[in-house]
Formats: structure tokens, C-alpha cells, sequence
């Protein structure tokens, strides 16, 4: 017979620290969007460090997700694993950008590619399509990797407060990023 152990940090604190985790990481990523595209705007390059802009909102929110889970399960080093999976989420991000919008996309491999995606349009439309179901599937898959990889140790936490968790999780940092651009639309 599985028994669960009220979570020691209760779970009201667990679901208020996600959501104010997840606000501050919403507007973060909408702040280095917004620094990423006055690089754009000021001297015309760097397009591709606003695509990863737009990308680490996904994988911020798939890392914040696979963190709970990792706490959900006790492990023990959940907190350097987020650590982990924020830096390989952005690494991702960049490295994406800058096949897609960069010096790599210039090359003639990459044009070849671009002309044989007719279907889906300009290499934008088509990169912007790729990027919205990798973050979909980031977001989906990193926490079911996360609690298919990491056993679970006893004790066994509160479950109802921690998908409350994640999913005010999801909520603050999409929240926390659309913020950004309703106070934008707001003050012009």
C-alpha cells in the first residue's frame, strides 16, 4: 500500500513559489526579446537572437515543469538539474536561431532546403511552424522524461499540489511574458 507524506514545505508554498518563479521567468524571456529586438532594430542584425527569444519561452516552461517534477519524485539534486535544464534549454534556443536566421542560414545547403519548403512558404513562416511545435513538444515531453528517468524515492509527495504547481507554473510564465507586450500595446 503506497502512502503519501505531506510535503514538508506544505503545498500552498510549493504552488505560490511556482507561480512567482514562473511570472519572473515569463518576464525575463520577454525582456531578452525585447533587448534582442532593439539589437535588430539599432543595427540591423542579430534577427536570430530574437527568434531564440521567442524560443526559450517554450523551454522555459518545459524546464520549469520537469523541475517539478523532479521535486515531486525527492530527488535529491532537482535543484542543479533545473540549473541543467535551463542551460541546455537555452543552448538549444540560440543554437536553433541561429540555423534558422544566422550565418548558417546562408548557406547553400540551407537555401536548397528553403526551396523545397514551397508547401509551407518563406523559410520564416516555415521556421516559425518548426519552432511552435518543437516548444509544444519541449513542453510535453521533458516532464514525462523527467519522471520516466529519475525513480521515485520515498517519500512520496503531495501529487494534487504538485500539478496545481505545474500548472501554475505554465500559467505565471506565459502570464509574465504577455504582460510585457500588453503594457507595450497599453503605453504606445
Amino acid at each position: 500500500m503506497s502512502t503519501t507524506v505531506r510535503d514538508a514545505s506544505g503545498g500552498g508554498r510549493l504552488l505560490l513559489t511556482a507561480v512567482a518563479a514562473g511570472l519572473v521567468a515569463g518576464v525575463g524571456t520577454f525582456v531578452m526579446g525585447g533587448f534582442a529586438g532593439g539589437l535588430v532594430y539599432q543595427g540591423g542584425r542579430g534577427a536570430w537572437l530574437t527568434m531564440a527569444a521567442v524560443i526559450m519561452l517554450p523551454g522555459v516552461a518545459a524546464a520549469g515543469c520537469g523541475t517539478i517534477v523532479l521535486h515531486y519524485r525527492s530527488h535529491p539534486g532537482w535543484l542543479r538539474l533545473t540549473a541543467a535544464l535551463v542551460a541546455i534549454e537555452a543552448g538549444l534556443a540560440l543554437a536553433i536561431a541561429q540555423a534558422l536566421l544566422g550565418a548558417v542560414s546562408q548557406l547553400e545547403v540551407v537555401r536548397q532546403l528553403e526551396s523545397t519548403m514551397v508547401p509551407l512558404g518563406p523559410v520564416d513562416a516555415a521556421a516559425g511552424i518548426l519552432v511552435l511545435l518543437a516548444g509544444l513538444v519541449a513542453i510535453a515531453a521533458l516532464p514525462v522524461l523527467a519522471g520516466a528517468l529519475v525513480p521515485q524515492r520515498p517519500p512520496p509527495r503531495s501529487r494534487p499540489w504538485h500539478l496545481a504547481a505545474g500548472a501554475g507554473w505554465l500559467a505565471a510564465t506565459t502570464l509574465g511574458y504577455l504582460a510585457g507586450y500588453a503594457l507595450l500595446i497599453r503605453s504606445g
